[in-house]
């Protein structure tokens, strides 16, 4: 059985230093000078030059940072195994026990919380909650461990019935209010790696969407989220009207089975042959017999959205470098 002290950590590269800096709290010069001066990571570097850092180098760098905010020196620090700094900073370490208990039995207390608040009715108690957690974990931790298995459930209780109708809109209506001030939040100016966000028509469910536009904006990435239900036409129409590179879609609970592969089609016509469509969600495979056609790629959860868009950083790195 694994250590849950000493988790399993991704050691491929795969991010470039701005989205590493933004996601370990660092400004990108400071990552330079603790590598050069202190070797506290050693990131690979792609064909053109660019570094590329892993999940394993965030979670080093976080841990440096808040080792060092509590004074201690990083030339102390940087010479150091990964478990001797969770051991140092055990609170950092901590969220991934609550991932593994999500799994195993009883949800976490925080979760729990949420839960109980959306049985209530009691959507300001809820909003509370789910704002405060979204400033003490931050927006990625936030998603993983809090927005998207509450989703998983309030989905599966109201199927159940064990949720009235009243019940899973009031829940509804808060999570998207959280959602929609997390992707304010991360609003950046335009920047080279653009993304347009919607649901085809017929598709009512957002909330994947909007996840994977948190993700982005955290990767790096500017946005538009052009909210839910519309035609392939309409979004292909925003996609060149804002010159975007890649487009992404969620497909939850469609209203007639057979449209959301129409309106895929639909979404290629418009944007021609240049443009990156990606599609996912739940019944993401209701357009698995027009994937090809469409020249689309299906991603299965938002941690392949994360490895696709990192992916593309780094090919537009190598382009841009030839």
């Amino acid at each position: 059985m694994p250590d849950l002290a000493s988790p399993v950590v991704s050691t491929a590269p795969r991010y470039p230093i701005r989205v590493v800096a933004a996601r370990a709290g660092l400004t990108e010069m400071t990552v330079r000078a603790w590598e050069r001066r202190h070797g506290a990571v050693a990131p690979a570097r792609s064909k053109g030059g660019q570094r590329l850092f892993s999940d394993a180098d965030v979670e080093r760098l976080t841990l440096l940072r808040a080792l060092t905010a509590q004074g201690t020196s990083i030339s102390a620090l940087a010479p150091l195994e990964i478990e001797e700094l969770r051991r140092m900073a055990p609170e950092l370490v901590a969220p991934r026990h609550a991932v593994v208990e999500s799994t195993s039995g009883a949800p976490p207390q925080e979760l729990a919380a949420c839960r109980r608040a959306v049985v209530a009715l009691d959507a300001d108690r809820l909003r509370q909650l789910l704002m405060r957690l979204t400033l003490e974990r931050g927006p990625l931790a936030f998603l993983e461990e809090i927005a998207s298995p509450l989703c998983t459930w309030i989905g599966d209780e109201w199927s159940q019935h064990r949720l009235t109708e009243a019940q899973e809109h009031a829940a509804s209506n808060v999570l998207r209010q959280v959602l929609a001030f997390i992707l304010q939040t991360l609003r950046r100016e335009r920047r080279r790696h653009h993304v347009v966000l919607s649901t085809l028509a017929g598709e009512r469910h957002e909330f994947g969407s909007m996840m994977a536009g948190i993700i982005a904006a955290q990767d790096g990435w500017s946005y538009h989220y052009l909210g839910p239900d519309l035609p392939g036409s309409a979004i292909g129409t925003a996609v060149k009207r804002v010159d975007a590179a890649l487009v992404a879609v969620s497909i939850v609970a469609p209203v007639r089975g057979a449209q959301p592969a129409r309106e895929l089609l639909a979404l290629r016509r418009a944007v021609g042959r240049r443009v990156d469509i990606v599609v996912g969600g739940p019944s993401s495979a209701v357009v698995d017999d027009v994937l090809a056609e469409a020249r689309a790629t299906r991603l299965d959860s938002l941690r392949e959205w994360r490895e696709f868009l990192a992916a593309r950083h780094g090919r537009s790195a190598h382009r841009g470098a030839r």
